[in-house]
Protein backbone atom coordinates (compact mmCIF):
# COMPACT_ATOMS: atom_id res chain seq x y z
CA UNK A 1 0.00 0.00 0.00
CA UNK A 2 1.26 3.52 -0.20
CA UNK A 3 1.66 3.89 3.19
CA UNK A 4 3.61 0.93 3.31
CA UNK A 5 5.65 2.61 1.01
CA UNK A 6 5.98 6.06 2.48
CA UNK A 7 6.95 3.95 6.11
CA UNK A 8 9.58 1.99 3.98
CA UNK A 9 11.07 5.04 2.42
CA UNK A 10 11.24 6.81 6.02
CA UNK A 11 13.31 3.78 7.42
CA UNK A 12 15.89 4.23 4.42
CA UNK A 13 16.03 7.90 4.73
CA UNK A 14 16.24 8.55 8.28
CA UNK A 15 19.40 8.31 9.20
CA UNK A 16 20.31 10.73 5.79
CA UNK A 17 17.57 13.79 6.63
CA UNK A 18 16.90 15.84 9.57
CA UNK A 19 13.63 14.52 10.97
CA UNK A 20 12.79 14.46 14.67
CA UNK A 21 12.12 10.61 15.22
CA UNK A 22 13.73 10.65 19.25
CA UNK A 23 11.34 8.27 21.04
CA UNK A 24 11.85 8.74 24.55
CA UNK A 25 13.13 5.49 26.74
CA UNK A 26 12.18 7.51 30.06
CA UNK A 27 8.59 8.06 30.35
CA UNK A 28 6.60 10.65 32.88
CA UNK A 29 3.43 11.89 32.82
CA UNK A 30 2.45 14.21 30.40
CA UNK A 31 1.03 18.13 31.66
CA UNK A 32 -2.16 19.28 31.06
CA UNK A 33 -3.13 20.75 28.05
CA UNK A 34 -1.37 23.99 26.91
CA UNK A 35 1.38 26.03 25.82
CA UNK A 36 4.54 25.59 27.53
CA UNK A 37 7.69 27.81 28.03
CA UNK A 38 10.95 26.99 29.25
CA UNK A 39 10.77 23.37 29.00
CA UNK A 40 14.29 21.46 28.00
CA UNK A 41 14.13 19.14 25.31
CA UNK A 42 14.76 16.15 27.50
CA UNK A 43 11.84 17.12 30.04
CA UNK A 44 9.38 17.29 26.89
CA UNK A 45 11.05 14.15 25.38
CA UNK A 46 10.00 11.92 28.36
CA UNK A 47 6.14 13.42 28.21
CA UNK A 48 4.00 10.33 27.47
CA UNK A 49 2.44 11.42 24.89
CA UNK A 50 2.50 11.14 20.90
CA UNK A 51 4.22 12.86 18.40
CA UNK A 52 5.40 12.61 14.91
CA UNK A 53 7.63 9.76 15.96
CA UNK A 54 5.13 7.71 17.63
CA UNK A 55 2.84 7.96 14.64
CA UNK A 56 5.34 6.82 12.39
CA UNK A 57 4.97 3.51 14.50
CA UNK A 58 1.40 3.72 14.63
CA UNK A 59 1.41 3.55 10.56
CA UNK A 60 3.14 0.31 10.89
CA UNK A 61 1.13 -1.35 13.50
CA UNK A 62 -1.15 -0.43 16.76
CA UNK A 63 1.44 -3.21 18.51
CA UNK A 64 4.21 -0.51 17.84
CA UNK A 65 2.14 2.66 18.63
CA UNK A 66 1.54 1.14 21.85
CA UNK A 67 5.61 0.14 22.26
CA UNK A 68 6.65 3.62 21.29
CA UNK A 69 4.05 5.86 23.61
CA UNK A 70 5.47 3.77 25.78
CA UNK A 71 8.97 4.51 25.74
CA UNK A 72 10.04 1.14 24.73
CA UNK A 73 11.52 1.73 21.54
CA UNK A 74 14.38 3.89 21.60
CA UNK A 75 15.82 5.75 18.69
CA UNK A 76 19.72 5.84 18.44
CA UNK A 77 21.26 9.61 18.61
CA UNK A 78 23.31 10.41 15.33
CA UNK A 79 25.94 13.26 14.85
CA UNK A 80 22.79 14.51 12.30
CA UNK A 81 20.40 14.97 15.23
CA UNK A 82 23.31 16.48 18.04
CA UNK A 83 24.08 18.55 14.81
CA UNK A 84 20.63 19.53 14.11
CA UNK A 85 20.48 20.54 18.04
CA UNK A 86 23.10 22.75 18.45
CA UNK A 87 21.82 24.60 15.02
CA UNK A 88 18.07 24.83 16.57
CA UNK A 89 19.51 26.38 20.36
CA UNK A 90 22.46 28.70 18.81
CA UNK A 91 19.75 29.87 16.26
CA UNK A 92 16.60 30.21 17.83
CA UNK A 93 18.48 30.03 21.95
CA UNK A 94 21.26 31.53 21.66
CA UNK A 95 21.69 32.57 25.05
CA UNK A 96 21.58 28.74 26.09
CA UNK A 97 23.50 27.69 23.21
CA UNK A 98 27.06 27.67 25.76
CA UNK A 99 25.18 26.35 28.94
CA UNK A 100 23.43 23.45 26.60
CA UNK A 101 26.66 22.48 24.81
CA UNK A 102 30.41 22.05 24.87
CA UNK A 103 32.58 22.79 21.89
CA UNK A 104 35.89 20.78 21.83
CA UNK A 105 38.80 20.19 19.51
CA UNK A 106 41.70 16.86 19.86
CA UNK A 107 41.98 15.35 22.55
CA UNK A 108 44.70 16.77 25.34
CA UNK A 109 46.70 13.80 26.41
CA UNK A 110 49.78 13.29 25.25
CA UNK A 111 51.05 9.55 23.32
CA UNK A 112 54.04 7.74 24.65
CA UNK A 113 56.57 7.08 22.39
CA UNK A 114 56.90 3.59 21.06
CA UNK A 115 61.07 3.70 22.28
CA UNK A 116 61.25 4.84 26.14
CA UNK A 117 63.59 7.64 24.37
CA UNK A 118 61.13 9.15 22.21
CA UNK A 119 59.32 12.59 23.33
CA UNK A 120 55.79 12.15 24.02
CA UNK A 121 53.22 13.33 21.30
CA UNK A 122 50.25 15.24 21.29
CA UNK A 123 47.03 12.62 20.79
CA UNK A 124 45.13 14.25 17.64
CA UNK A 125 42.25 11.85 18.01
CA UNK A 126 38.57 14.12 18.28
CA UNK A 127 37.74 14.62 21.90
CA UNK A 128 34.90 12.84 23.18
CA UNK A 129 35.11 13.49 27.01
CA UNK A 130 34.99 16.69 28.68
CA UNK A 131 36.78 17.00 32.14
CA UNK A 132 35.26 19.11 34.89
CA UNK A 133 38.17 20.65 34.70
CA UNK A 134 37.58 21.51 30.94
CA UNK A 135 40.42 19.33 29.55
CA UNK A 136 39.41 17.22 26.47
CA UNK A 137 39.99 13.65 25.90
CA UNK A 138 39.62 10.97 23.54
CA UNK A 139 37.77 7.77 24.32
CA UNK A 140 41.46 6.10 24.05
CA UNK A 141 43.22 8.25 26.64
CA UNK A 142 40.51 9.46 29.02
CA UNK A 143 42.08 8.88 32.60
CA UNK A 144 40.21 6.29 34.73
CA UNK A 145 39.87 8.40 37.41
CA UNK A 146 39.22 11.35 35.40
CA UNK A 147 35.59 13.20 36.69
CA UNK A 148 33.67 14.08 33.50
CA UNK A 149 31.01 16.59 32.88
CA UNK A 150 28.22 15.30 31.35
CA UNK A 151 25.59 18.28 31.88
CA UNK A 152 26.60 19.69 28.10
CA UNK A 153 26.56 18.08 24.54
CA UNK A 154 29.52 17.65 23.21
CA UNK A 155 30.07 19.32 19.74
CA UNK A 156 33.16 19.77 17.95
CA UNK A 157 34.55 22.76 16.59
CA UNK A 158 33.96 22.15 12.86
CA UNK A 159 29.93 21.73 13.96
CA UNK A 160 30.12 24.57 16.03
CA UNK A 161 31.53 27.04 12.97
CA UNK A 162 28.34 24.98 10.91
CA UNK A 163 25.69 27.12 13.48
CA UNK A 164 28.21 29.95 12.83
CA UNK A 165 27.47 29.93 9.14
CA UNK A 166 23.74 28.81 8.93
CA UNK A 167 23.00 31.68 11.38
CA UNK A 168 24.74 33.93 9.00
CA UNK A 169 23.43 32.54 6.74
CA UNK A 170 19.88 33.00 7.93
CA UNK A 171 20.44 36.59 9.09
CA UNK A 172 21.26 38.04 5.46
CA UNK A 173 18.16 36.09 4.26
CA UNK A 174 14.82 37.71 3.91
CA UNK A 175 13.44 34.94 5.94
CA UNK A 176 14.94 35.87 9.11
CA UNK A 177 11.89 38.61 9.32
CA UNK A 178 9.91 35.32 9.89
CA UNK A 179 12.40 35.06 12.82
CA UNK A 180 12.42 38.11 14.07
CA UNK A 181 8.75 38.21 14.83
CA UNK A 182 7.64 38.64 18.53
CA UNK A 183 7.16 35.08 19.72
CA UNK A 184 8.53 32.03 21.71
CA UNK A 185 11.03 29.69 20.64
CA UNK A 186 11.28 25.73 21.78
CA UNK A 187 7.55 26.09 22.89
CA UNK A 188 6.10 22.27 23.87
CA UNK A 189 2.25 21.70 23.09
CA UNK A 190 0.05 19.69 24.49
CA UNK A 191 -3.41 18.59 23.35
CA UNK A 192 -6.34 15.60 23.77
CA UNK A 193 -7.46 13.91 20.34
CA UNK A 194 -10.56 11.45 21.93
CA UNK A 195 -8.56 10.86 25.46
CA UNK A 196 -5.58 10.63 24.06
CA UNK A 197 -2.59 12.69 24.61
CA UNK A 198 -0.64 14.57 22.05
CA UNK A 199 2.37 16.65 22.11
CA UNK A 200 4.35 18.83 20.14
CA UNK A 201 7.40 20.71 20.04
CA UNK A 202 7.29 24.25 17.86
CA UNK A 203 11.02 25.72 16.85
CA UNK A 204 9.18 29.33 16.63
CA UNK A 205 5.53 30.67 17.19
CA UNK A 206 4.34 34.20 17.41
CA UNK A 207 0.74 34.53 18.65
CA UNK A 208 0.45 38.03 17.19
CA UNK A 209 1.24 36.96 13.46
CA UNK A 210 -0.55 33.51 13.61
CA UNK A 211 2.30 31.62 12.29
CA UNK A 212 4.97 28.57 13.26
CA UNK A 213 8.20 28.16 12.03
CA UNK A 214 10.11 25.00 11.33
CA UNK A 215 13.75 25.18 10.82
CA UNK A 216 15.03 22.44 8.99
CA UNK A 217 19.05 21.74 8.16
CA UNK A 218 19.42 20.00 4.78
CA UNK A 219 22.25 18.57 2.67
CA UNK A 220 24.10 21.03 0.33
CA UNK A 221 21.20 21.06 -3.19
CA UNK A 222 18.63 19.18 -1.61
CA UNK A 223 17.13 22.44 -1.01
CA UNK A 224 14.86 22.44 -4.54
CA UNK A 225 11.09 23.33 -3.98
CA UNK A 226 10.93 19.38 -5.99
CA UNK A 227 13.25 17.72 -3.50
CA UNK A 228 12.54 19.82 -0.46
CA UNK A 229 8.46 18.45 -1.16
CA UNK A 230 9.62 14.35 -1.78
CA UNK A 231 11.71 14.47 1.43
CA UNK A 232 8.70 16.12 3.07
CA UNK A 233 6.46 13.67 1.82
CA UNK A 234 8.89 10.88 2.85
CA UNK A 235 9.33 12.16 5.98
CA UNK A 236 5.60 12.71 6.94
CA UNK A 237 6.57 16.41 7.55
CA UNK A 238 2.84 17.90 6.60
CA UNK A 239 1.62 14.95 9.75
CA UNK A 240 3.85 17.16 11.86
CA UNK A 241 2.87 20.09 10.91
CA UNK A 242 -0.72 19.71 11.03
CA UNK A 243 -0.68 18.46 14.28
CA UNK A 244 1.32 21.16 15.63
CA UNK A 245 -1.33 23.68 13.73
CA UNK A 246 -4.59 21.65 14.97
CA UNK A 247 -2.80 21.58 18.84
CA UNK A 248 -2.76 25.80 18.77
CA UNK A 249 -5.62 25.75 17.36
CA UNK A 250 -7.55 23.52 19.63
CA UNK A 251 -5.30 25.30 23.15
CA UNK A 252 -6.15 29.16 21.42
CA UNK A 253 -9.15 28.90 18.93
CA UNK A 254 -6.69 30.20 16.01
CA UNK A 255 -5.40 27.72 13.53
CA UNK A 256 -2.09 29.45 12.82
CA UNK A 257 0.25 29.04 9.19
CA UNK A 258 3.10 26.93 9.15
CA UNK A 259 6.44 27.77 7.54
CA UNK A 260 9.75 25.27 6.99
CA UNK A 261 12.87 27.21 6.65
CA UNK A 262 15.07 24.82 4.93
CA UNK A 263 18.89 25.85 5.10
CA UNK A 264 21.68 23.94 4.31
CA UNK A 265 24.22 22.66 6.61
CA UNK A 266 27.24 23.71 4.50
CA UNK A 267 28.53 25.77 1.77
CA UNK A 268 26.90 27.72 0.20
CA UNK A 269 24.30 27.40 3.02
CA UNK A 270 21.04 28.55 0.90
CA UNK A 271 17.79 28.92 2.60
CA UNK A 272 14.56 27.81 0.92
CA UNK A 273 10.83 28.62 2.83
CA UNK A 274 7.72 26.89 1.91
CA UNK A 275 4.67 27.35 3.46
CA UNK A 276 1.98 24.48 4.26
CA UNK A 277 -0.94 24.30 2.38
CA UNK A 278 -4.81 23.91 3.04
CA UNK A 279 -4.19 20.18 1.22
CA UNK A 280 -1.14 19.46 2.93
CA UNK A 281 -2.31 20.06 6.12
CA UNK A 282 -5.37 17.97 5.47
CA UNK A 283 -3.87 14.97 4.13
CA UNK A 284 -1.71 15.29 7.00
CA UNK A 285 -5.08 15.83 9.58
CA UNK A 286 -7.23 12.74 8.12
CA UNK A 287 -3.47 10.22 8.35
CA UNK A 288 -2.62 11.06 11.90
CA UNK A 289 -6.55 10.39 13.04
CA UNK A 290 -6.72 7.16 10.95
CA UNK A 291 -3.54 6.17 12.72
CA UNK A 292 -4.76 7.03 16.49
CA UNK A 293 -8.86 5.88 15.55
CA UNK A 294 -7.62 2.33 14.42
CA UNK A 295 -5.30 2.39 17.24
CA UNK A 296 -8.03 3.39 19.71
CA UNK A 297 -10.19 0.74 18.07
CA UNK A 298 -7.60 -1.83 18.15
CA UNK A 299 -6.76 -0.80 21.97
CA UNK A 300 -10.44 -1.04 22.89
CA UNK A 301 -10.74 -4.37 21.13
CA UNK A 302 -8.05 -5.54 23.36
CA UNK A 303 -6.05 -6.76 20.25
CA UNK A 304 -2.93 -4.60 19.92
CA UNK A 305 -2.18 -7.04 16.46
CA UNK A 306 1.15 -6.25 14.66
CA UNK A 307 2.28 -6.70 11.35
CA UNK A 308 -0.59 -9.25 11.04
CA UNK A 309 -3.75 -10.23 12.57
CA UNK A 310 -4.43 -12.95 14.68
CA UNK A 311 -7.52 -14.46 14.32
CA UNK A 312 -9.41 -16.82 17.18
CA UNK A 313 -11.87 -19.30 16.50
CA UNK A 314 -12.58 -21.08 19.38
CA UNK A 315 -9.47 -22.72 20.63
CA UNK A 316 -7.92 -22.79 17.12
CA UNK A 317 -5.83 -19.40 15.78
CA UNK A 318 -5.29 -18.55 12.91
CA UNK A 319 -4.20 -15.55 10.73
CA UNK A 320 -3.80 -14.79 6.92
CA UNK A 321 -0.46 -15.84 5.31
CA UNK A 322 0.86 -13.83 2.65
CA UNK A 323 1.56 -15.30 -0.36
CA UNK A 324 5.14 -14.64 -2.22
CA UNK A 325 8.16 -12.53 -0.76
CA UNK A 326 9.12 -10.53 -4.06
CA UNK A 327 7.59 -7.37 -4.95
CA UNK A 328 5.27 -6.75 -7.35
CA UNK A 329 7.92 -4.67 -9.58
CA UNK A 330 10.20 -8.05 -9.68
CA UNK A 331 7.53 -10.43 -10.48
CA UNK A 332 6.80 -7.79 -13.36
CA UNK A 333 10.12 -7.71 -14.59
CA UNK A 334 10.15 -11.61 -15.15
CA UNK A 335 6.97 -11.99 -16.50
CA UNK A 336 8.27 -9.49 -19.63
CA UNK A 337 11.19 -11.33 -19.99
CA UNK A 338 9.21 -14.48 -19.75
CA UNK A 339 10.84 -16.88 -16.94
CA UNK A 340 7.55 -16.83 -14.96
Amino acid sequence: SWTARRVERWWMVQNELDFDTAVQTCVVECPEPGLYQGIDFKTYAAWRAVNSGVLKWGQISPKHFHAAVNGLLPSEDTASKKLGRAIHCYILERDRYESEFNIVGECMALKDGKRKADTPSKCTNPAKYVAEDGAHYCGVHCPDDQELDFSREIITESQHHQCVRVASALKEHPAMRWLKRKGYSETSIVWDYRGIRMKGRLDRISMDHRTVLDLKKIRVGYGTTDRCQRQAYDLGYHIQAAGYVEGVNRLTGNPPEFLWIFVEESEPYDVQVIQAGEQDLAIGLHEIKTTLDRYIAARDANELYGYVRVFQDGDEQSTNIHPGILPLWVLRDYQKAGVI
